[in-house]
């Protein structure tokens, strides 16, 4: 997640690296000697004929072959942009100072990126370029979210809450449950979250005993002042570690159901 670089600005690594003395690799020019650092910014990528990618000196102009590119990595050496005695040592590394990469290799990677076993447009950012990457998707803006927000008391059902089902994590020193309401065009609303801490090893005690009143209890006051009751409560089983005891707690309670967590689309629920 953002620990990996989703986010400019929320990869742990990329703020450690903000916060040292920024050195980047510089390999010198064959042509005029002046000292550069490769960034996607002066790769010239050629879509039809990926071998012949290169890179511009921006000094002088000069067409950097892959045979100066390995010359220059090779005789080249880190420099420090920031100094400060708070700032301890960074070094930024991509693709175009790996002596296991090319132009060619990294115009492939560049072109291939949306293809099947591509890198993906994050991992070009991430693992060829050596930034963050901002992963654009259709998310609203955080402020359309805010204005959005209604205030609703905790397990309280809303008006507009249909269904009310719960959600159950068994772990061992007790057991995680959330609670949520689901109304039309997938709308849904967090009731609460409950921690019922004991022993989960045997089913008919410590946290269960705790989760059984729970689950067997009805909502006081709903947004019409009725009692509404929880109709239908999912445990993961999944971990392996308590999967017995999952199975046979749900088996003796009816809308009880023991599931295992599967990732992506399409799969039954």
């Amino acid at each position: 997640g953002a620990e990996l670089g989703d986010a400019q600005g929320h990869c742990r690594i990329d703020r450690s690296f903000k916060r040292s003395d920024q050195r980047f690799w510089n390999i010198a020019c064959v042509e005029c000697k002046g000292e550069f650092v490769q960034s996607h910014d002066g790769f010239h990528l050629d879509r039809q004929h990926p071998h012949k990618s290169f890179y511009v000196c921006p000094h002088c102009g000069h067409i950097v072959s892959e045979t100066e590119r390995v010359i220059g990595v090779r005789n080249g050496r880190y420099v420090a942009t920031l100094t400060g005695p708070d700032r301890h040592p960074g070094f930024h590394v991509d693709a175009f100072i790996s002596l296991m990469m090319s132009y060619e290799a990294i115009a492939e990677d560049i072109l291939n990126q949306a293809k099947p076993g591509g890198l993906g447009e994050k991992g070009i950012f991430n693992l060829v370029y050596g930034l963050p990457a901002k992963v654009k998707g259709n998310a609203p803006e955080y402020e359309r979210l805010m204005e959005r927000r209604e205030p609703f008391a905790e397990m309280r059902v809303p008006a507009d809450g249909l269904i009310l089902v719960a959600g159950a994590d068994v772990q061992h020193n007790g057991i995680w449950a959330v609670v949520v309401a689901f109304g039309e065009d997938r709308q849904s609303w967090m009731l609460g979250v409950r921690f019922f801490e004991g022993t989960t090893d045997n089913p008919g005690e410590g946290a269960w005993t705790k989760l059984d009143e729970f689950f067997a209890k009805p909502l006081d006051n709903d947004a019409f002042g009725g009692r509404r009751r929880i109709e239908a409560l999912a445990v993961d089983g999944g971990d392996g570690g308590r999967t017995n005891q999952v199975l046979e707690w749900c088996r003796r309670r009816a809308n009880a159901y023991a599931v295992k967590g599967v990732g992506g689309r399409g799969v039954p629920a």
